[in-house]
C-alpha cells in the first residue's frame, strides 16, 4: 500500500546469528538493568535502509567484548560490515 514502509531482516553475510554490542548498568535498588545497543555508521550493504546500524560483533570476538582490558576502539574496528538482507 502507498506510504507503507518495507520491513527488512538483516544478518551478517553467511551467518544466522547476530551478536550486538551494547552496554548495561545495574542501579542499586532497581529491579532491572538499564541497557543500550551501540550504533555505528551503516555499512555500504545496508546504507540504502538507514544511515546507522547496530554494532554487530563477529562471533569469534564476543568474549573479547566482555574483556575490560581490551580497548573499545579495537573491538569497534572488528565489527561485521558485510550484511545480507531480505524483505521480512
Amino acid at each position: 500500500a502507498p506510504g507503507e514502509k518495507e520491513k527488512y531482516a538483516i544478518h551478517p553475510e553467511g551467518k544466522k546469528l547476530l551478536y550486538l554490542g551494547g552496554l548495561y548498568r545495574l542501579r542499586p535498588g532497581e529491579p532491572c538493568a538499564e541497557f543500550v545497543i551501540l550504533t555505528r555508521p551503516a555499512s555500504e550493504s545496508v546504507a540504502f535502509l538507514h544511515d546507522r546500524m547496530p554494532v554487530i560483533l563477529p562471533e569469534e570476538r564476543i568474549h573479547d567484548w566482555l574483556n575490560p582490558e581490551l580497548p573499545l576502539s579495537d573491538l569497534l574496528t572488528a565489527t561485521e560490515k558485510r550484511m545480507q538482507f531480505r524483505t521480512a
